[in-house]
């Protein structure tokens, strides 16, 4: 299987609205209800991306997962803190691909000095071990959106320098940006080529 883990850009929305869209339809991670058309979604993608740093894994050129990031639901005007939400194909889950895009994300968050990411699902125990693996803590579970549904909040505090505000995430130092994209896109289960 030939991956690329990096970040998102405009094009990759089709992709990942397939994979989206099915996660609100089997109501796993997302406070959504309805899938958002096409337009939205690029939208969010030119509104994030740029600011916030989302993250992709193609295998085979097809996209398989990405982590998305976007202001803190318990603290929206705190620009050093953001919320993390991580997304895998169905077809492709237990791969390392989730490991790989949020981690490469919490690289990029580090580099743009960002002390916190939190991350909030419905609770699921597998969810929740995901997480952990990936060095965040759980810190409570709240009244879900849905009826009888409750919801586990975790955060991984970053080991980033004080800075007045954050970096964005496209002047992160480009060299550094290569590398741990291709390392983390080398830690995918089955990988035979890292683009």
């Amino acid at each position: 299987m030939k991956v690329c883990v990096r970040r998102v850009n405009e094009w990759d929305a089709p992709g990942m609205l397939k994979i989206y869209g099915a996660a609100i339809d089997t109501g796993q991670s997302s406070f959504e209800r309805e899938t958002p058309a096409l337009w939205e979604y690029v939208r969010r993608i030119d509104r994030y991306t740029y600011g916030k740093g989302w993250t992709v894994c193609d295998a085979d050129g097809w996209t398989a997962g990405f982590a998305v990031a976007h202001e803190c639901f318990d603290c929206p005007d705190d620009l050093f803190m953001m919320d993390v939400e991580v997304y895998v194909d169905a077809a492709l889950r237990r791969r390392g691909i989730g490991s790989a895009v949020l981690g490469l994300l919490i690289d990029i968050a580090t580099m743009g000095d960002r002390k916190a990411l939190r991350a909030r699902f419905p609770h699921s125990d597998a969810t929740l071990a995901f997480f952990k693996s990936c060095g965040f803590r759980e810190i409570r579970r709240d009244d879900g959106f849905r009826p009888n549904e409750t919801w586990t909040v975790v955060e991984r505090r970053l080991d980033a320098r004080d800075a007045e505000q954050p970096t964005k995430p496209f002047l992160v130092p480009q060299g550094e940006y290569e590398r741990i994209r291709r390392e983390w896109g080398a830690t995918i289960k089955g990988v035979s080529e890292v683009l």
